[in-house]
């Protein structure tokens, strides 16, 4: 366990600390006492990786050094710790160790920065936290800055130190009553809230986000876009590149991306950008256009998200003081672009957007002083909710920024999450059934262990029924006994020209249709679904009458029904798919389940018989390119009813 020992009891009482402890990076700013401002450089740099490594002693490793190490042994190695708040311990090789100490590891670095620089730590520390963080994630980050050497430290919201810097930095006359839009993409986050300035300061308002969209995403969608270009000229140096197994791969691999990344930065700035590729020994040009061509969709996502919050409530437009465009990603010149088409309003941008959230932290009014925290408090699992801190302005119980709550139930004075509705009013059950399928299906990934014993009502997987079947959650509902009334069957689907593929079996469905499905895939229940839950990939079917026929506008409605309750929704794309069916659309997307970031493939078809149909693929996401042959067999085994 990494501690600043040499820090504790030891404080200037003329210096203030702001450290914004990110989701991939960490940046502090000292206040010296004469009100100069200063970033803190850790090797050279003011962002300091956020990632720990634990090495072979037991001694953990922080920031870039943590992050050299973990290319000969990645297993040892936690990227964000941040992202990791909610469980209790994180597996790191063969070490479990508290997600506190982790956390404690990077602020600890902080704090022997700071003392290397000021020659003593300062009197008054601040860090700051998400604003819709509750108070058991807040007990946590202070108990784990008491334990890193940097005593009671204090928190402020980050939506709040950007608008303060926004304010009291920036000079942006800010009357009460009025309010901004913070824009907050960092390397791996994505958070949007509306703060208003209030005769004590500042409070937010609303907040949304995505937790897993930002400037590695950006990252992994050039990355991709290298890979289909030139990968096939060789396949097995690719695959070696983005698979890798080896000491040597790894290295490669990492300096791959750490180039791809240096290749977006530099089209910030610059019109063009060159990416190595080792190994494969060549030099690709990527150009602004290119790139802003496949990161439109994805900040087109933030967008949408940002125009939602602006008017959170019915907030008056002309009480918009502007949109402040912070955290590194934003420099990337199509964000700006972006904001302002989609709002009509010019944002506010700076040179070094990711130091805003900690210099403003220096200045916020109605900081949050978290007690039942000393310096002597480990940092491990916080205590039962009901013995919280006391804070200046009540903060939402849930810490999912996109978690589905009603503003007018939150306590007074705290930010209202963002609801994301699910339908409006008098809309027919068949709009809702895929909603339903698709929620269900994720959800119960999400629940992983938990286990629903059904007999199934049928054996057309051809496999014995003799016993009850241990049925995943994921599956028990995928069902069309979930309440939906079930069609009426139609003609059978022509029959077979050809046998299923290789390692392959068929169901054929009471209703008509039919579906083959990996034969080490197992069928769940009485729906429609089969899976492998050790390698967690499944394959699920629903069906509904009098489908849409924009397909495209259907899968957009059911996103917005269904994010609100899916951690981590990454969308990667709601395209048309053409020459399938009368119509189809796909719908892919990204998700967390807690431990596994997963991946999903969702199709949607409309038929001559008038029959909507739509079938889903869910892998991991470490997995999901080595699944993807199965998955491109998916439309020529899969026949409707006629």
């Amino acid at each position: 366990m990494i501690t600043c020992l040499q820090c504790r009891g030891v404080q200037a009482p003329g210096f203030h600390l702001g450290v914004d402890f990110g989701t991939s990076h960490t940046v502090a700013v000292l206040r010296w006492p004469d009100g100069r401002t200063k970033p803190l450089l850790f090797d050279g740099s003011p962002l300091l990786p956020s990632a720990v490594y634990v090495d072979d002693t037991g001694q953990l490793v922080v920031g870039r050094d943590a992050l050299d190490s973990a290319r000969l042994n990645p297993g040892r190695l936690e990227p964000n710790p941040k992202r990791r708040i909610d469980e209790e311990t994180v597996l790191l090789g063969p070490a479990e160790l508290p997600v506190g100490d982790l956390i404690a590891a990077v602020l600890s670095r902080v704090a022997a920065e700071s003392l290397r620089v000021a020659g003593e730590l300062p009197a008054v520390v601040t860090i700051t936290c998400p604003a819709a963080w509750g108070s058991r994630h807040q007990r946590l980050l202070v108990a784990a800055a008491a334990h890193a050497g940097l005593g009671e430290a204090r928190l402020v919201e980050e939506p709040v130190a950007a608008a303060t810097y926004f304010a009291g930095v920036l000079g942006h006359a800010m009357p009460v009553g009025t309010a901004i839009v913070v824009y907050d993409i960092g390397a791996g986050t994505f958070d949007v809230s509306l703060v208003e300035r209030t005769a004590g300061g500042f409070r937010t308002r609303a907040v949304d986000g995505r937790a897993n969209l930002g400037g590695l995403d950006l990252d992994e969608v050039l990355l991709r876009r290298i890979g289909e270009v030139y990968g096939p000229a060789d396949p097995a140096k690719w695959r070696a590149l983005t698979e890798p197994t080896t000491r040597h791969e790894h290295r490669q691999r990492q300096l791959l991306r750490d180039d791809v990344r240096a290749a977006k930065e530099r089209l910030s700035r610059h019109r063009t950008a060159d990416v190595l590729i080792p190994d494969l020994d060549r030099e690709v040009t990527v150009t602004r256009d290119e790139f802003e061509d496949l990161a439109r969709p994805l900040l087109a996502e933030t967008v949408r998200l940002t125009a939602r919050v602006a008017s959170h409530a019915g907030f008056p437009r002309e009480r918009l003081a502007g949109v402040f465009l912070v955290g590194g990603a934003s420099r990337i010149p199509l964000v700006a672009t972006l904001v302002h088409q989609g709002l009509h309003i010019m944002p506010t941008a700076i040179e070094q957007p990711e130091l805003v959230v900690a210099e403003g932290s220096l200045l916020a009014q109605g900081v949050m002083a978290v007690a039942g925290a000393s310096g002597s408090a480990p940092p491990g699992p916080a205590g039962p909710a009901s013995a919280g801190p006391a804070v200046a302005s009540p903060t939402p119980p849930s810490p999912a920024v996109s978690a589905v709550a009603s503003p007018a139930a939150a306590p007074a004075g705290s930010p209202a999450v963002i609801e994301h509705p699910p339908g409006g009013p008098g809309r027919p059950a068949r709009r809702r059934l895929f909603t339903r399928l698709l929620l269900t299906v994720v959800v119960a990934l999400l629940a992983g262990v938990a286990l629903w014993w059904i007999w199934p009502s049928n054996n057309d997987s051809g496999r014995p029924a003799d016993r009850p079947e241990a049925v995943p959650v994921a599956c028990g509902l995928v069902s069309r006994a979930s309440g939906t009334a079930p069609l009426p069957p139609g003609q059978p689907a022509p029959g077979p020209s050809v046998a299923p593929p290789d390692m392959w079996e068929r169901y054929t469905d009471p209703s008509g249709f039919r579906i083959d499905y990996p034969k080490d895939f197992r069928r769940f229940g009485t729906g429609v679904c089969f899976g492998h839950t050790g390698e967690g990939r499944y394959l699920g079917v629903d069906q509904w009458q009098q489908p849409d026929t924009d397909l495209v506008g259907y899968w957009r409605q059911k996103e917005n029904q269904v994010v609100g309750g899916l951690p981590g929704y990454q969308l990667i794309d709601i395209r048309p798919r053409p020459q399938y069916f009368i119509a189809a659309a796909d719908w892919e997307f990204r998700f967390d389940d807690g431990t596994e970031r997963m991946h999903a493939l969702a199709v949607a078809v409309l038929t001559s018989a008038n029959r909507g149909y739509a079938y889903i693929w869910v892998t991991r996401d470490s997995t999901w390119e080595s699944n993807r042959p199965e998955l491109s067999r998916l439309p020529g085994v899969f026949q409707p009813a006629r």
